[in-house]
């Protein structure tokens, strides 16, 4: 939903980013009745992010900002790169938009620091055999 609004125009990026900002900054305070609130969220932002509607140098330094626990942050990137493929089932738009070096950056960053913490999901990411995980798949 968010990815179609974004697209359409009906949603000012500069604001939406803004407005998310201020929600993600309760995060800690939220994923303690939510414990998969960093899935939700990934979920919920990647197709947006995968089709670069919403930028994911601002989504991460959000990220950053507000989400002090490595596992959380990393089930945060995991779900946005499941979610983008998910969105595309050619995944066509997630290979794209990992062809950008700069892209991949922050999600490297959060796989090197741990690795999501479900199983399953790091399960999920590997079998998409994404060249920028090689190295972090063993």
């Amino acid at each position: 939903m968010f990815a179609y609004c974004l697209a359409k125009g009906f949603l000012d990026t500069a604001v939406f980013v803004k407005a998310l900002d201020g929600q993600i900054e309760f995060f800690q305070d939220i994923v303690i009745d939510v414990p998969h609130l960093g899935e939700y969220i990934g979920t919920s932002f990647g197709p947006a992010i995968v089709i670069k509607h919403l930028p994911v140098d601002k989504f991460f330094a959000m990220v950053k900002r507000h989400v002090t626990d490595p596992g959380q942050a990393s089930d945060i990137a995991a779900a946005i790169l499941l979610a983008g493929a998910d969105a595309d089932p050619s995944s066509k738009a997630l290979f794209k938009f990992l062809e950008d070096e700069a892209a991949v950056a922050p999600f490297v960053a959060a796989f090197t620091a741990q690795k999501p913490r479900s199983a399953a999901m790091w399960e999920e990411l590997t079998d998409l055999d994404l060249e920028c995980l090689e190295d972090l798949a063993e």
